[in-house]
């Protein structure tokens, strides 16, 4: 099973670039541009994007957020 660790919750958070999301590349978690996302045939889902996590939590996420956010996140992968 994937799962969303609070790391990458952070890592998304901090990553720099124009367009980040956090997606399943071939089974495995990541941090990719978007664009870069939606041309590679193996990802499989984008699971959260930096607009979207800055716009709901801010640019510090506690480790709560993180924790939360992660297990809420690695939920939604398994349905």
């Amino acid at each position: 099973m994937t799962t969303v660790t609070p790391d990458a919750i952070r890592v998304l958070a901090r990553a720099s670039g124009d367009d980040v999301v956090l997606a399943i590349r071939a089974g495995e978690i990541c941090v990719i541009p978007a664009a870069e996302a939606h041309g590679d045939p193996a990802i499989s889902q984008v699971l959260y994007t930096q607009a979207k996590l800055l716009a709901e939590y801010g640019e510090e996420v506690t480790d709560a957020e993180a924790i939360t956010l992660a297990a809420g996140l690695t939920a939604s992968i398994a349905h």
